[in-house]
């Protein structure tokens, strides 16, 4: 499931190395099982 999320992302153009997001689920169960990571970096 996971791999479909970072999937759609990156269709829309938000890959880790390109943006840094905050995405909250309308599926409660989803919020406390994903796991975002922050990512320090230059543009």
């Amino acid at each position: 499931m996971l791999n479909n999320i970072y999937q759609a992302l990156e269709s829309l153009g938000l890959t880790a190395q390109k943006r840094a997001i905050h995405i909250q689920f309308s599926n409660q169960d989803l919020n406390t099982q994903v796991f975002l990571q922050r990512i320090d970096g230059q543009h």
